[in-house]
């Protein structure tokens, strides 16, 4: 549901000058958002969850920021897990930065987790045996900047 107006502005574009090569379908516009809530509370009681951040509008940029207190930021590794292709086609056709990317969209990464680390390998594993994919794809770090990406 993130940016639909701008999809919907892009896919039309794209459609009136013709240019269909690689252009997603409909339904892959229509997706509906995923929702966590069995498996959030599934590692509730398994694992010591410090945060939780569904990634909706506002993308990554401004979701995380939300769970966490003053004096702490994120540093996130973008080349942690694949963008799935339709994120690509976006930013291709807008086109669209990466920066602005990452304020609007999931990007692939639908709900964020903040754990402690040594419960990270046991939220893999619960998440994986419930075919959820997962990936760590940062760490808290002391900051009085919110969000950093490398």
């Amino acid at each position: 549901s993130n940016g639909f107006s701008l999809l919907r502005k892009i896919y039309n574009r794209e459609v009136k000058n013709k240019q269909t090569n690689g252009l997603p379908t409909i339904s892959d516009l229509l997706t509906p958002t995923k929702i966590y809530v069995r498996q959030v509370l599934n590692l509730m009681q398994s694992c010591d969850l410090k945060g939780i951040a569904h990634i909706t509008g506002g993308g990554l940029t401004n979701n995380i920021p939300r769970i966490l207190p003053k004096g702490l930021g994120v540093s996130i590794n973008l080349k942690s897990w694949e963008m799935p292709t339709i994120f690509s086609w976006v930013m291709d056709s807008g086109p669209i930065t990466q920066t602005e990317m990452l304020q609007t969209f999931n990007c692939g990464i639908g709900m964020v987790l903040i754990v402690n680390p040594k419960d990270e390998n046991l939220v893999h594993e619960i998440l994986n045996k419930d075919n959820q994919k997962c990936f760590t794809i940062g760490k808290v770090i002391t900051s009085e900047r919110e969000i950093a990406y490398y």
